[in-house]
């Protein structure tokens, strides 16, 4: 069972590519988009505050204020600015959420392609996963028992795109086996719980509650999908020999 190295390695690129600029450049937007939204919390507070008593205020609209003590002692403007500053706040919370939410899209898509490297580089490290399915000697006749098994390989993980980040780890380690190597990363250990955490917390801000991530992770989170990332390749560089190859236009 054949590998393809070149094919490989430009997937191996590929994921470089993607490791790199597009989660730093998650974390550097939401850092200037907190930033802005801080410096300018204090004039759109005062703004909508003032928007507020002036509608308070206009014979229109009176009636659709009730309180009107706090109109006359001017009360309403402490109230109204923290209302105003919370929902400034939750805006920071959704933009770090939707970062998460994109960061991780990045994260699991390199993870497949990891997925991927492995099984182009040593298709044959993948036959304990398909041995167990049956072949027809139809399918000996036809393509032989290699071409099959490489079929079967190709399903599998075609399924695996459809399963969970944590499926996708488990099945990565399965195939490569990672023991001690040279490629360790300097204040870095890989956890499958802490990546189960942050998978909770997508979910949450993808389907749930955008406001429930917490904006002051974000930047940890991204480096540790990065470093995350970082180790994987590692483990494929010391097991396979794969190296970062730039794709030729015509692949």
């Amino acid at each position: 069972m054949e590998s393809d190295y070149d094919q490989a390695c430009y997937v191996f690129g590929d994921v470089v590519d993607r490791m790199f600029l597009p989660l730093i450049t998650i974390t550097n937007t939401y850092r200037y988009v907190s930033r802005a939204i801080d410096a300018a919390t204090p004039q759109i507070v005062l703004e909508d505050v003032d928007d507020f008593g002036a509608h308070a205020m206009d014979p229109r609209f009176i009636r659709y204020f009730t309180n009107r003590q706090e109109i006359l002692d001017r009360s309403y403007r402490q109230r109204v600015g923290g209302v105003v500053h919370g929902e400034l706040q939750a805006a920071k919370r959704r933009v770090a959420s939707s970062s998460l939410v994109f960061a991780h899209a990045v994260f699991e898509e390199c993870i497949s392609d990891c997925l991927r490297i492995a099984f182009l580089a040593s298709p044959k490290d993948w036959l304990p996963l398909v041995r167990a399915k049956k072949v027809s000697l139809c399918d000996i006749e036809d393509h032989g028992v290699s071409a099959t098994q490489k079929d079967a390989i190709q399903s599998l993980i075609a399924v695996l795109e459809r399963d969970s980040i944590l499926k996708k780890l488990d099945k990565f380690f399965e195939v490569t086996r990672p023991t001690e190597f040279r490629g360790r990363i300097a204040d870095y250990e890989y956890s499958r719980a802490r990546i189960e955490k942050m998978d909770r917390a997508r979910h949450t801000a993808a389907h749930d509650d955008p406001t429930a991530y917490d904006p002051e992770l974000l930047k940890d989170d991204v480096d540790y999908m990065r470093l995350t990332l970082m180790y994987l390749l590692a483990i494929l560089i010391e097991k396979y020999g794969v190296r970062n190859m730039l794709r030729p236009d015509n692949v």
